[in-house]
């Protein structure tokens, strides 16, 4: 980890060499008791009073190149937000359920419950501005966070601490700024563009779905415009339900409910895909 540089005379202690350096004490404690004291960081949750040690450790790691526990704390920021949809769709779930499990009774009916709002343990800016500072630009890494990032725009102007996109650089604040109104955009012309089943069954199934989708899911799409990736994933298991119908109208056939919410996924599948882009990132 430490090697001398030819030429250069230094002072001994017991033996050794001694190495000054500027680190602090306790960013070298944290260090040391991952090397020497068996800290397990696999172990530890990413939480905002665990974010310092991590924090540390990261960046003590990134500069003395010290893979195993730089790449566990990578891990552990890829675990609470990651790349892959499926698991960005599972920790949704899961905020979802732990909601449901208060407040079921509070729901309207035919709610379009596409996610829900939580107290932030941590704030994916601070954790954006660390990956910084440890030189780290992989946008897989990034487009996550970011995007996560624009899903609490509306909490920028809080008092509460912690809650402030006042670690990033300019140039990352810009970023998000043209990555909310691409994303907003974006969500306006998946609305534009909703479909309304398969082209062979237009006139018999396209008013049915226009009318549920004018009554079902569009009243919500403002809900949307801070979190499109969930909203349309709720949105295409509305339409796919839409065999119902509703009082006055046709229902349309199962054929082109499950056409249609197919296309909204693969639109919604795309939109992801393109995060990093959106932030620029890429």
């Amino acid at each position: 980890m430490f090697m001398p540089m030819d030429g250069v005379k230094h002072e001994m202690e017991r033996g050794c060499k001694h190495f000054s350096v500027d680190d602090s004490r306790e960013d070298m404690e944290a260090l040391l008791e991952v090397i020497y004291g068996g800290l397990r960081i696999d172990t530890v949750a990413l939480t905002a009073e665990s974010f310092p040690l991590l924090s540390s450790l990261l960046q003590m790691c990134t500069k003395y190149e010290i893979e195993r526990p730089r790449s566990e704390v990578i891990a552990r920021i890829q675990a609470n937000w990651p790349h892959d949809l499926a698991k960005h769709d599972a920790i949704v779930d899961a905020r979802i359920r732990r909601y449901m499990n208060t407040h079921v009774h509070e729901l309207p009916q035919n709610t379009l419950l596409c996610d829900v709002d939580e107290d932030m343990d941590l704030h994916p800016a601070a954790v954006i501005s660390l990956l910084r500072q440890c030189g780290y630009t992989t946008p897989e890494l990034l487009a996550a966070l970011f995007y996560a990032l624009s899903r609490c725009s509306k909490k920028f102007g809080g008092t509460a601490p912690g809650f402030s996109i006042s670690p990033l650089s300019h140039a990352d604040i810009e970023r998000l700024i043209v990555g909310i109104e691409r994303l907003r955009e974006a969500h306006s012309r998946l609305m534009i563009a909703m479909p309304l089943g398969q082209q062979a069954h237009m006139q018999l199934c396209g008013p049915g779905l226009l009318t549920h989708n004018n009554t079902q899911v569009f009243p919500a799409a403002v809900n949307g415009l801070n979190r499109p990736i969930e909203f349309w994933r709720a949105a295409a298991d509305k339409v796919q339900r839409a065999t119902q119908g509703l009082p006055g109208t046709r229902p349309p056939c199962a054929a082109c409910c499950d056409a249609a919410a197919a296309t909204i996924r693969a639109s919604r599948e795309a939109l992801w895909g393109r995060m990093a882009e959106i932030f620029e990132l890429a």
